[in-house]
């Protein structure tokens, strides 16, 4: 597949204002390069060689062929990409080469249930209290737990759906 300068003309592109330059997302770049449907998997499973057979960087490993690092070398992985398939592969077998989430398992600065649940409480006793009036409340009656900011409270009760947003007021000019 031919990558130079013809192919790229001939899709649309986006220039910068300032500057002028020609911009491509991620997305265009990859498919222009054919490699927008590739996955771990099949990068990890088949490669099509100059000569037009297909191989993989795991049976040529199994086959030890070359050396662990020629091998990384020639498919253009690092060694911590390749020793991280081959493990995955070993441990639960192709399955275990899909693509896995980068999402995190957690979030470190949430707050804590018990906190939520004071808050709301008191919330239930003092309906119209805003969250410095709740917040300064709480750390009179616990001073020993670290209570977040005011505008955590207002967060906190808002996706709970107990605040009601006030109304913008209209600006006045005054006339001269």
């Amino acid at each position: 597949m031919c990558v130079g300068g013809s192919v790229l003309s001939v899709l649309s592109t986006s220039v910068t204002k300032q500057t002028g330059d020609m911009v491509y997302s991620e997305a265009r770049r990859l498919r222009i390069l054919g490699i927008w449907a590739r996955t771990t998997m099949m990068y990890a499973l088949e490669r099509e060689s100059d000569h037009g057979s297909t191989s993989s960087v795991l049976s040529s490993y199994q086959k030890e062929e070359m050396s662990v690092a020629d091998l990384y070398r020639e498919y253009g992985i690092s060694r911590p990409t390749g020793y991280r398939w081959i493990n995955r592969y070993n441990e639960t077998g192709p399955e275990g080469l899909v693509d896995r989430s980068r999402r995190p398992h957690g979030c470190s600065h949430a707050t804590l249930e018990p906190v939520e649940n004071a808050i709301f409480a008191l919330r239930a006793k003092h309906p119209s209290w805003g969250t410095r009036k709740l917040k300064a409340r709480l750390e009179m009656l616990q001073p020993d737990v670290v209570w977040p900011a005011a505008s955590t409270f207002g967060n906190i009760l808002s996706r709970a759906g107990l605040t009601s947003p006030q109304k913008k007021r209209k600006r006045t000019h005054a006339v001269l």
